[in-house]
């Protein structure tokens, strides 16, 4: 069974992109309208990709309520960046953790895996990296 990446990106160059690196080994969803995304009303992912820059919103307001949610709290979040300031940014907001624009496709794959094993890590502290 594929873990599953709730992503808001409203750029269609970078959905693209994250499409093409993605498809195949997890299953995607893209959600453009943050409101929606804070409602909860939705499959549960195993991970959110969240782009810094969310309409209508802040990623730290974003990010606060998806960690303030009891059913959600525990998906980690994967914030991509392209802002210069991505340093303030990483000390300010929950994420679980953050990816510099412009990323290649190993780099984005190995935090999307480090973030979901350090999750299932800490939900199971008696699961190894090998899943054992």
């Amino acid at each position: 069974m594929k873990r599953k990446i709730l992503i808001t990106e409203n750029n269609a160059d970078s959905k693209f992109l994250l499409f093409s690196l993605l498809k195949g080994l997890y299953d995607i969803s893209f959600e453009n309208d943050v409101g929606y995304l804070l409602t909860g009303n939705f499959e549960k992912p195993d991970l959110f990709i969240l782009n810094s820059y969310v309409s209508e919103s802040s990623i730290l307001a974003v990010c606060k309520q998806l960690k303030a949610n009891a059913r959600l709290k525990d998906v980690p979040i994967l914030i991509i960046s392209g802002s210069a300031d991505i340093e303030h940014m990483m000390k300010a907001c929950p994420g679980d953790d953050f990816i510099r624009k412009p990323f290649g496709k190993s780099t984005l794959l190995a935090k999307i895996a480090t973030v979901i094993q350090r999750k299932a890590t800490s939900l199971n502290p008696g699961i190894n990296s090998t899943g054992t």
